[in-house]
C-alpha cells in the first residue's frame, strides 16, 4: 500500500486530494473528533466522550485536504473555540477568500486582537499627521483599547469574534468600568451614552478590519438604548448676556463670539485675522482645536465663508488692530501653553465658574445660536444649517430646542390673524377679523 507523506504547517496538516465525493462533504470544513475522527456535533464526541477536536476543510486552490488541530494559543482545538474557526474559514471559503497561509500559526497570532488594535490605533495616528482625523477622539479610543477591547477580548482571533462575544462584552461594560476614572470618579454606574460610545468604538474598529480585508463581515452589534439622555438647553439672548456680564472682562470677547456664531469649542479658540474678510465683513470658520492639537479643517471640513453681524464685526475689529494675518484673534492672557491661545476646557470652565448658569458653554453657545436663529429670527431649515455649518438637515434638527412659551405664541396668532368671510342676510359680503368687522 501506497504510503502518503504529509505536510506539516503549524498547526495545519495538509492531506491527499480527495475523490470528488468526498470533496463535497468538507469543502466548507467541518468538526471532527481528535481520538475516533468521527463528526463533533456537541462539546463531547458522542462515539467516544473525547473533548478534543480538529478542523477538515478542502483548499480549493491546492484541491487538497487540510487539518486544523490547534487553537490561536497552540492547544488542541476545543469543540466552541473550533466552531469559530470553522465559520471563519466557511466565511472564507464563500468569499473566494480563503488562503492557507493565513490561518497558520504564525498569522494567527498576527490576527489576535491586541495586535490588530495597536495596528488599528497607529493607522488612526497616521490619519492625524493627515489632518483626517480628530485628536480628541483617538484619545477616547485608546482609554477604550486599554480599559475595556483588551481586558476583555485579548488573546482571540477578530476573525472568529462574533455577536455572542460583543453581547457579552456590553454585558460586562460595567464590571470594568468600576475600575476606571469616569469623570474623575470611579466605582460609579457608568451612563448609558458612554456604553454607547465605547461600543460605538468598537464598532469603528471592526469598520476598519472590514476595509482592511482583514474580516469576511462586520459581526452583528447589540443596540444600546439610551435610556438615560439629558436634554439639551437653548439660552434666551437676556440669558446669554447676563451670564456674559459674570465672565471676567479679559475673556468677554472669546465667549461673546462664540454666541454671535455659535461656534465649536475649538473653533472659538482658533480663529486667525487671515479668517476675516474686512471689506466684505465675512468670517471663514476653517480650523479647531482638538485637545493639543489644532487641525487646518472643523468637524465638518466646511470653508465657507459666512456673513458677520454688526456685533461680531465690532468684536473682530477690536481684537485684530495692530497683528498680522496668522496671529490668533483671541489670545488668553492666562494661558500656560506655549501658544497662548484658549483651549476648550477653558471656555467650559470659565463658563461653569462665573456665568451661574447651569448649563454647558456648549449648550450656552451652539445650541442657543441655532435655537435663536430659528425662533427669533425666523431663518428656515436651509437657511439655519449652512449657518450651522452641517452636512445633514438632521443634525441641525438636533440643535433646536423649541420652547414652549414660543410656541404658545404660535398657536395665539393662529386665532388673531383668522379671517372669515360671512354672509349678511342682504347679500353685501363682508370680512370678520380678530379686530372686528370691516
Amino acid at each position: 500500500m501506497e504510503m502518503v507523506r504529509r505536510i506539516i504547517l503549524d498547526d495545519v496538516t495538509k492531506g491527499p486530494a480527495l475523490p470528488e465525493g468526498k470533496t463535497r462533504k468538507i469543502k466548507k470544513g467541518t468538526i471532527r473528533c481528535l481520538q475516533c475522527q468521527k463528526q463533533m456535533e456537541s462539546a463531547e464526541c458522542r462515539n467516544c466522550g473525547c473533548s478534543k477536536c480538529f478542523i477538515i476543510v478542502y483548499d480549493p486552490n491546492t484541491k487538497k485536504m487540510l487539518k486544523f488541530r490547534k487553537d490561536d494559543e497552540g492547544d488542541a482545538l476545543s469543540y466552541d473555540k473550533a466552531q469559530k474557526k470553522v465559520k471563519a474559514i466557511r466565511a472564507a471559503v464563500d468569499n473566494g477568500n480563503f488562503r492557507q497561509g493565513d490561518w497558520t500559526d504564525k498569522e494567527a497570532k498576527a490576527k489576535k486582537i491586541e495586535n490588530m488594535l495597536d495596528a488599528w490605533l497607529t493607522d488612526k495616528m497616521e490619519e492625524i499627521q493627515a489632518d483626517d482625523f480628530s485628536g480628541e477622539t483617538l484619545k477616547d479610543y485608546k482609554g477604550y483599547v486599554g480599559n475595556y477591547f483588551i481586558p476583555h477580548f485579548k488573546g482571540m482571533d477578530v476573525r472568529t469574534i462574533d455577536y455572542t462575544n460583543i453581547q457579552q462584552f456590553k454585558n460586562s461594560l460595567q464590571k470594568y468600568a468600576v475600575q476606571v476614572k469616569h469623570n474623575g470618579r470611579k466605582n460609579e454606574q457608568i451612563a448609558d451614552k458612554t456604553r454607547k460610545n465605547i461600543l460605538d468604538g468598537l464598532h469603528a474598529f471592526f469598520t476598519w478590519l472590514f476595509r482592511a480585508g482583514i474580516i469576511e463581515n462586520i459581526p452583528a452589534f447589540p443596540i444600546i438604548p439610551v435610556k438615560n439622555k439629558e436634554e439639551k438647553v437653548a439660552l434666551e439672548i437676556e440669558e446669554q448676556s447676563f451670564g456674559l456680564e459674570k465672565i471676567p472682562l479679559e475673556h468677554r470677547d472669546v465667549v461673546e463670539i462664540s454666541f454671535e456664531f455659535g461656534l465649536r469649542n475649538g473653533e472659538a479658540c482658533v480663529l486667525k485675522v487671515k479668517d476675516i474678510n474686512t471689506k466684505e465683513r465675512l468670517i471663514n470658520i476653517c480650523r479647531t482645536r482638538s485637545g493639543a492639537n489644532i487641525c487646518e479643517r472643523t468637524k465638518g471640513k466646511h470653508k465657507d465663508w459666512l456673513p458677520l453681524s454688526e456685533r461680531a464685526f465690532e468684536i473682530i475689529m477690536r481684537n485684530i488692530e495692530g497683528k498680522f494675518p496668522d496671529d490668533y484673534i483671541f489670545k488668553n492672557p492666562n494661558a500656560r501653553n506655549q501658544d497662548g491661545i484658549y483651549t476648550q476646557k477653558y471656555l467650559n470652565n470659565l463658563w461653569k465658574k462665573y456665568s451661574e448658569i447651569p448649563v454647558t458653554f456648549y449648550e450656552a453657545s451652539r445650541h442657543s445660536f441655532c435655537t435663536q436663529i430659528v425662533q427669533d429670527c425666523g431663518a428656515d431649515q436651509l437657511q439655519a444649517q449652512v449657518l450651522m455649518r452641517h452636512r445633514d438637515i438632521r443634525q441641525t434638527q438636533n440643535y433646536f430646542h423649541a420652547k414652549p412659551q414660543k410656541l404658545r405664541d404660535i398657536v395665539n396668532r393662529r386665532r388673531k390673524k383668522q379671517k372669515v368671510v360671512v354672509n349678511i342676510p342682504s347679500g353685501v359680503k363682508v370680512s370678520i377679523s380678530a379686530t372686528g368687522m370691516k
